[in-house]
């Protein structure tokens, strides 16, 4: 699983320059792409008695802190949790956890989840898991 969340961020970060190299503006000054995104994992968004859930926002607070002191770049934009959204994949859960996002997050900022079947859908079949998802995505 390490493997493959590294090949997708590899990727990820691959398009995301090569995107901005076609983009670079024509002009004297040296161009320097840049995408700045807050990756994470085991969110375990709980029914009852949920710790969990305001370190969702807590992270993109300083996230967005951290960025706003970055005098050449200051946006965050994209949030990537990579699996165990929730910790039982309920339809509770995922509504929390797509509250707290959407609370958390600034407009400029995309948001990328992976669920990983384990928590976030062991009892969904893969297109139930993939709607439930992409509902909140």
């Amino acid at each position: 699983m390490k493997r493959v969340f590294c090949l997708f961020l590899s990727i990820l970060l691959a398009l995301g320059v090569s995107v901005c190299a076609f983009a670079a503006p024509d002009t004297e000054q040296a161009f320097v792409p840049v995408f700045r995104f807050v990756a994470a994992s085991d969110t375990h968004v709980m029914d009852e008695g949920d710790f969990t859930t305001p370190r969702i926002g807590s992270m993109m607070s300083l996230a967005y802190r951290l960025a706003e002191e970055d005098t050449a770049y200051s946006k965050v934009d994209a949030l990537l949790i990579a699996g165990d959204l929730t910790n039982a994949g309920t339809e509770t859960e995922y509504d929390k956890f797509d509250k707290a996002v959407k609370a958390a997050l600034r407009p400029e900022t995309q948001f990328l989840g992976i669920a990983a079947k384990n928590h976030d859908g062991f009892h969904m079949s893969r297109t139930e898991e993939r709607e439930t998802i992409a509902a909140i995505t």
